[in-house]
């Protein structure tokens, strides 16, 4: 429900203006909002939330509780091309409260209150007087009685019903799983002492398992199972060994009559003999734990087991909000009087999802990513997801996909389970499924997001927690996978920038991003398929990779290198002066050497400097540019590892490396970032190298260095 000022926004006659903001004012001051609030004003209630977490001082509230409010309303172009989304925002006149937006989607479908046209002319009448006064708009959803605990039977009757249409109505949903299929444990929860561990090959189950996506916690204080519990398990697991987590997810799916669950830390033995080789056996197995599961049930608002996947709630942000707006939409067939729905998508959509504390970690990328349908359990409320449905919640349990076929569900998400293309294993162009390009995208989004997650353990899970998920595109590529990369990938995806920093102990080589703690990015996405975008200045001659176990393909590497045939430009990198920052560096590839400034071996003919601005290092006090020349060519480039710029510039201000070009477009645009990119290497010895960083560069420069007789394509060994 909305108070009278709410309602105002979207009672009035737009005429023609779809394409135009929509600008006005709202309350004339905070403590009218907050009045609003306090009535149960769905908007006047998520604007006092903004109002909580301004940084306002404290001699400053009063001034900021009398200051107005203006709203505007803007068609949400890209994501609704028929404008049947549209974005709100607010802002105080003074400025300290500025809200993020809220969605006002198209819900044509949704039935007029019988006393609907009364109610309107007495919120017209309440804003001369009473602007807060919130009434009853007579939707049945407004004062449906909402349940206090995501836990209760009524909510998961909800997840019960979007189950039983998934199994029942969405084959795209189901042609993944294979029911015969078990893991090598599983908890029965219909024993007689509650729930205990059962040997598949000892006992055939009979029904589907479930899943579940859990954090473990700082403090682990979990029970686990080992090989001293193992026995007593198998007759019973005494309930007060269980985490809160451990307890609702059980309830959860007793509630939705699923006999068998799947836990890591009771299924898989944690310690004692044998537990080493057991969970070696279950990483080669994980994709298929999830895959083949029923459901994943996703504790997403739990930091620990303590927590619980189940949480109290206010009902004020449970209940729809629905509004009749006089909106021109640009599709002829719908009508132009209708119903829409506001929604706030820190709530409703996956942003709300991607804060949890669950979806900070690595594992659970995999486990949502390779699961048939996911439960989440959300901070106020649940959350479902499956291939056909998108991503959907209790307040909306039918979605949006039917009345706004083009509003994207799972928006901000790294990887999505809509995608039909990844749930088939033929990726070529054909009606309904994407480009070979387009799935390869979808892999650098997915390591993007990945990457961005914690681990507890990189140095041993940082390829493990992902090989499900590289095999799953494995299939589609069928082609080499390599410490993280796939071959015909190559040497684009050599191409990534960073935001952390390389691992001390060896766990990949240095050109994969694997080798990194911090979020890595693709920076080139042209197709890696064809010639016709863009010219490439290295090829793989060859890679060779040492698996830690033999059997896992898309497990850890012992070692690796790889082998291109390609320029090596000798190069000095400074750091240079950048007002404000001091965390900008140059690289000069230079033509000449003077005293003990001998740049590495190899040819020193070059008839041009290039110069490059590189990120990370610090600013040095007394250094002066060099002459600015026309031959110049300015660009950028990141350096992996602070360690190795603060290291290389500590003595002399400046350190030696190597440009490896790989690629520049052929067709040159001022609004591309860089036209011309490459590797930065250093050797090692051996004539082997490590990757230091990438560089880029805003012009085409490629004509330059080819040019130069002394500069001839060599094979460079990466380490």
């Amino acid at each position: 429900m909305l108070c009278a000022t709410c309602v105002s926004i979207f009672d009035q006659d737009l005429g023609s203006s779809v394409f135009s903001p929509i600008n006005g004012q709202h309350h004339a001051s905070i403590a009218n909002v907050e009045a609003a609030a306090a009535q149960g004003c769905y908007l006047c209630s998520e604007l006092t939330l903004d109002y909580d977490h301004t940084d306002s001082a404290t001699e400053t509230e009063s001034s900021f509780s009398k200051s107005s409010l203006s709203f505007e309303v803007t068609t949400h172009s890209i994501n609704s091309p028929s404008g049947r989304l549209a974005v709100l925002t607010f802002e105080s006149a003074d400025g300290v409260l500025a809200s993020s937006g809220y969605e006002i989607v198209y819900t044509g479908d949704i039935l007029k209150p019988p006393e609907y046209d009364a109610y309107l002319q007495q919120t017209r009448a309440d804003l001369a007087k009473e602007p807060w006064r919130v009434r009853d708009d007579g939707f049945p959803t407004s004062n449906a009685p909402v349940p206090g605990s995501t836990g209760d039977a009524e909510v998961l009757q909800i997840a019960a019903r979007w189950l039983k249409k998934c199994l029942d109505m969405h084959p795209r949903c189901n042609n993944s799983s294979d029911e015969s299929w078990y893991p090598k444990r599983l908890l029965d929860l219909s024993a007689a002492n509650g729930q205990r561990v059962i040997v598949t090959d000892e006992v055939k189950p009979e029904g589907r398992y479930a899943t579940l996506s859990h954090c473990w916690g700082s403090n682990v204080s979990i029970r686990c199972l080992t090989s001293d519990n193992l026995e007593e398990w198998k007759i019973g697991i005494p309930d007060q060994l269980l985490t809160r987590t451990f307890h609702d997810a059980i309830s959860a799916a007793r509630m939705l009559n699923i006999r068998y669950l799947w836990i890591d830390s009771l299924c898989i033995m944690q310690a004692g003999e044998g537990s080493d080789e057991d969970w070696q056996e279950h990483a080669v197995a994980m994709r298929w734990v999830y895959s083949h599961s029923l459901v994943n049930i996703a504790a997403a608002r739990a930091e620990s087991g303590a927590d619980g996947a189940f949480t109290t709630r206010a009902d004020t942000y449970l209940r729809p909000c629905h509004v009749r707006w006089k909106r021109p939409l640009r599709v002829s067939n719908t009508a132009a009087d209708s119903f829409w729905t506001i929604r706030r998508p820190e709530r409703h959509q996956a942003q709300s999802l991607r804060t949890s504390p669950l979806y900070t970690r690595g594992w659970v990328v995999q486990e949502r990513f390779l699961a048939p349908r996911v439960l989440h359990f959300g901070k106020d409320r649940i959350y479902w997801e499956c291939t056909e449905l998108g991503l959907v919640e209790e307040s909306f349990p039918v979605g949006f996909k039917d009345s706004c076929p083009e509003y994207d569900t799972s928006v901000s998400w790294a990887f999505d389970l809509t995608d039909e293309s990844l749930q088939k294993g033929d990726c070529k162009e054909s009606e309904g499924y994407k480009s070979p390009q387009w799935v390869w995208s979808r892999w650098q989004e997915v390591i993007n997001g990945y990457t961005g997650c914690e681990l507890s353990f990189p140095d041993k899970d940082i390829l493990y927690a992902v090989a499900g998920i590289a095999e799953k595109f494995g299939q589609h590529f069928n082609h080499q996978y390599v410490a993280g990369l796939f071959r015909q990938h190559l040497p684009f995806d050599l191409l990534w920038q960073n935001k952390g920093e390389r691992s001390e102990d060896y766990r990949a080589p240095s050109w994969s991003w694997a080798s990194i703690d911090g979020q890595v990015h693709f920076t080139v996405e042209e197709c890696p398929y064809c010639d016709t975008c863009c010219n490439r200045f290295a090829t793989v001659k060859n890679v060779h990779v040492d698996l830690v176990h033999e059997k896992m393909v898309y497990g850890p590497v012992s070692q690796a290198t790889l082998t291109l045939t390609g320029y090596l430009w000798p190069c000095r990198i400074e750091p240079a002066q950048q007002a404000g920052t001091g965390l900008r560096q140059r690289i000069d590839i230079h033509w000449q050497a003077s005293g003990n400034d001998k740049p590495p071996e190899g040819p020193l003919s070059h008839q041009n400097p290039i110069y490059w601005q590189v990120a990370r290092g610090k600013q040095y006090p007394g250094w002066s540019p060099a002459p600015i020349d026309a031959s110049i060519i300015w660009g950028e480039a990141d350096i992996d590892d602070e360690d190795d710029s603060i290291a290389g510039f500590s003595n002399t201000g400046h350190f030696h490396a190597w440009a490896v070009p790989i690629m520049e477009f052929k067709v040159p645009s001022d609004n591309r970032y860089a036209n011309h990119w490459g590797l930065l290497v250093k050797k090692i010895g051996n004539d082997q190298y490590e990757r230091l960083g990438i560089y880029r560069v805003e012009k085409h420069i490629m004509h330059r260095i080819s040019a130069d007789e002394s500069c001839t394509q060599q094979d460079i060994c990466l380490v």
